[in-house]
């Protein structure tokens, strides 16, 4: 409507010749014009200016090889162009480049496709500003073409820039985000630039589940977005979850963490896309924790019997820049006995469980284990001879459709001494070692025991006699 009036009043310009026709949708007037290219138009500085829902025609060849057009949106939207090689029976086809305009305003191509007869649209996801079609062949083409523009929704867009992690807009818990990717700027502040991705952080300062419910808002289009949990700078997003979202897509992406800072990442490199999410945080339990790192023997820490352990694992750790998932406690055994470990998962009715190990001196070596739920009351034990034990407790996959595993747990150690004998003489475990002995003697000993001397159970025990013939 508004362009119309323009028109009319004489701001058409005069190398074009066109012809309108008014269409009335909803109440307002839309003019759809046929446009005929007019020379010289084969550089951006003498373009011809259209507008949305125009039909243009024009040819091009040898001596002509490209035309230009300039078109001005005000909105943010999609701008589709429908090219068509009007030379019929000849083997001719049209390339049809969009072009956003650079800061030196020569123009550089953002997207092109080639037309021959064909019934393809070309589409650009855009924001405001202006930018220019290029139809090009080296041979005589007739061409037709028609313009569209379709505004988006508007939403409040993201802050930029901050498509990199660096200039990350921030945000708090519970607050509702909204923004747009994959669009091509043509402003004067971004000339050129597509917007394919935006980061924002966040703050966390407890120990839970990070949740971000994404939405995409361009319905019905086949948009979709891939949204990123980040848990640190430099960490590739397999640090962290992430998923492809389509406008139908419902599910809350979840990511368990300890406290620190951390990045919520839309990409959008496809196609425009106006987005909103929220982030939420749920608590959980607070325990005292075992103090990072401890995720193998060699920084295992040193606890004494009797002593009650908590601790948790499966949630991102920012001081060793990885999810905790497995922590190594030490203990030392002065006797011979039966070493017992009873662990309780504490994060109750979330059918998570943990695995616990004793394992021996070397760390890696289980001794025994078994997988503990949040129900289970059952004491881990082992026969042992005196030496250096390691327990390891890591997160067990009790649900293979659970996206994530956490657990909070709990321990205690004791030690049941058994009666001191003298013992056999190691190593006698095969026939040619077989320990000596006489008639008539007591021989006392042990099997089944784990012993540190020679990294393994005690399961044998050989004796060699000598009978003196008559």
């Amino acid at each position: 409507m508004f362009r119309c009036i323009g028109r009319l009043a004489g701001l058409i310009p005069a190398k074009i010749g066109i012809a309108f026709a008014a269409i009335l949708i909803s109440g307002f007037t839309v003019y759809a014009s046929n446009v005929n290219e007019a020379e010289p138009n084969n550089a951006y500085s003498t373009s011809d200016t259209i507008y949305a829902n125009d039909t243009v025609s024009g040819s091009v060849g040898p001596q002509d090889l490209s035309d230009f057009y300039e078109i001005t949106v005000a909105n943010t939207g999609k701008l589709k162009v429908k090219p068509l090689a009007t030379t019929i029976g000849q083997d001719y086809s049209v390339w049809v480049y969009i072009y956003t305009p650079t800061v030196s305003g020569a123009g550089s191509v953002t997207s092109s496709y080639v037309s021959a007869a064909g019934t393809d649209t070309l589409s650009l996801s855009i924001d405001p500003g202006t930018y220019y079609i290029r139809i090009y062949n080296n041979a005589a083409t007739n061409y037709k073409f028609t313009t569209v523009f379709k505004t988006q929704e508007e939403v409040a867009n993201d802050v930029g820039p901050n498509e990199v992690a660096d200039s990350a807009t921030t945000i708090g818990l519970d607050q509702v985000v909204t923004g747009r990717v994959g669009y091509w700027r043509g402003s004067s502040t971004a000339l050129g630039n597509k917007d394919k991705q935006d980061y924002y952080k966040i703050a966390v300062t407890n120990t839970g589940i990070l949740k971000v419910k994404p939405q995409v808002m361009t319905v019905g289009q086949g948009d979709s977005i891939l949204v990123e949990i980040i848990p640190a700078l430099g960490i590739a997003a397999t640090g962290g979850v992430y998923r492809t979202y389509s406008d139908t897509t419902t599910d809350t992406l979840a990511f368990p963490v300890e406290p620190g800072t951390y990045y919520v990442l839309i990409k959008g490199d496809f196609d425009g896309t106006n987005y909103k999410f929220i982030t939420t945080f749920q608590t959980q339990e607070e325990v005292p924790v075992d103090v990072e790192p401890n995720n193998s023997g060699d920084s295992a820490i040193p606890i004494v019997f009797g002593q009650v352990l908590t601790g948790r694992i499966g949630y991102w750790s920012p001081p060793i820049s990885a999810t905790d998932r497995m922590d190594f406690y030490k203990i030392i055994v002065t006797n011979t006995g039966i070493l017992k470990v009873k662990p309780q998962a504490m994060t109750i009715g979330q059918n998570y469980s943990i695995r616990v190990d004793i394992t021996g001196a070397n760390w890696l070596t289980t001794l025994t284990g078994k997988a503990v739920s949040s129900a289970a009351t059952d004491t881990l034990a082992f026969p042992v001879e005196p030496g250096t034990y390691y327990i390891r407790i890591f997160y067990y996959e009790n649900d293979p459709a659970l996206t994530y595993f956490i657990t909070n747990y709990k321990f205690t150690t004791s030690f049941q001494t058994q009666e001191d004998v003298p013992v056999d003489v190691e190593l006698n475990d095969t026939f040619s070692h077989a320990a000596t002995i006489g008639l008539n003697q007591v021989v006392t000993g042990r099997i089944g025991y784990y012993s540190p001397n020679f990294s393994t159970v005690d399961s044998s025990d050989y004796y060699k006699i000598a009978i003196a013939t008559a």
